[in-house]
């Protein structure tokens, strides 16, 4: 099964941005059904590696008066959670795409609100939120858990630490082990390096969509059709393989957030250039499911039925600019994929003194 979305669904921009308080009550700033559009510029950032999404978001040219009912909005009914020290309560909603293609890109909790000028007419405020920064910077265990406890029982306990903040769950991940522990264990220190821990030894990857604490199988997505991206559907370019996943970009599309199945065409993908002195024979038969790149990294390989997860992925748009697209990182979904055939050709070639590290994306550079 596959969503297709038809090139004539990708026309006509549509964009809606809410300002809320805790308790619902808010402000529209952009929206399909105003009569005028507002400028609004944007950048939301999804991340499969237990990071919350976040939102920067500028509003262009608002009047003194809508101004101070958002900075109201975000001083009223903060929420009182012992040790977390919020700035503000609000909540913003965003929703952008096409008028046949629109859906939400993010809700979250503001962080900071700025306001300034970009020149002498225009004005603007900066709005700076993300989802579930609270639960994940201070949701704090310490429990103790009696012999004959399961992975389940710990997945449990780190949701019900989420829930004070404002973030559910939708139950743990499949293939969690079930043996009970032989011996009791103390659960103490941050939740988020608990899920970690729980993740790397029950094989699954976490983190915060839209409130909501979510958890797979690594290389697993999450429920729903594939989205199709190819030339009929909004890409832009043309894919390309690097050492930290296929890279594409498309027409903004608010289907697409970390675990999104997407489907590619193979054929279109320009693969990735290896140095010759980094790929052996030796190399290879360690490791026969994936290459070594310019520097002895690890290269994620192609999938064969052209199937990938995201694993990153940022939408940018601009109601009144050039500016409306997704680009996307992603990895194929089987990860015993073969290689690249280009990779096979280089068999022949000496030996080269390499790491055995395996190398990933740097930590804190966004991948481009």
């Amino acid at each position: 099964m596959s969503e297709t979305i038809s090139s004539a669904a990708q026309w006509l921009r549509a964009c809606s941005l809410v300002v809320a308080d805790m308790q619902g009550n808010g402000i529209e700033l952009a929206g399909p059904d105003q009569p005028q559009i507002l400028r609004v510029r944007f950048t939301v950032n999804y991340w499969t590696a237990q990071t919350p999404a976040s939102l920067h978001a500028r509003i262009y040219n608002l009047s003194a008066t809508t101004v101070q009912r958002i900075v109201g909005l975000a001083g009223q009914n903060r929420a009182t959670i012992a040790g977390v020290p919020g700035k503000t309560s609000a909540q913003v909603v965003l929703k952008a795409g096409y008028q046949a293609n629109f859906g939400q890109l993010f809700q979250g909790y503001i962080y900071q609100l700025r306001t300034g000028k970009e020149s002498n007419v225009d004005s603007f405020i900066d709005i700076f939120a993300a989802d579930g920064d609270a639960a994940h910077n201070f949701a704090f265990l310490s429990k103790s858990l009696a012999k004959g406890y399961t992975s389940q029982d710990v997945f449990s306990h780190c949701a019900d630490s989420f829930e004070p903040m404002q973030v559910t769950s939708n139950g743990p991940p499949d293939g969690l082990q079930s043996q009970p522990a032989p011996r009791g264990k103390v659960l103490f220190g941050m939740t988020r390096d608990t899920l970690s821990d729980l993740g790397e030894s029950n094989n699954f990857t976490w983190n915060i969509y839209q409130g909501q604490l979510q958890a797979y199988p690594k290389f697993a997505v999450r429920p729903g059709q594939a989205v199709v991206i190819n030339s009929s559907t909004g890409q832009i370019g043309v894919p390309e393989q690097t050492e930290t996943g296929v890279q594409v970009m498309c027409l903004l599309n608010p289907a697409i957030a970390w675990g999104t199945r997407i489907r590619l065409n193979n054929s279109e993908i320009a693969q990735l250039k290896l140095s010759a002195i980094n790929a052996t024979i030796n190399q290879r038969a360690a490791s026969p499911n994936a290459a070594l790149g310019n520097q002895g990294a690890w290269v994620p390989p192609l999938n064969s039925d052209g199937d990938y997860v995201v694993v990153y992925a940022t939408h940018v748009g601009d109601t009144r600019g050039p500016e409306w697209f997704t680009r996307i990182t992603a990895l194929s979904i089987d990860p015993t994929a073969t290689i690249p055939q280009a990779v096979t050709d280089l068999g022949a070639l000496p030996k080269p003194l390499v790491s055995s590290a395996i190398l990933g994306p740097t930590p804190g550079v966004t991948p481009p």
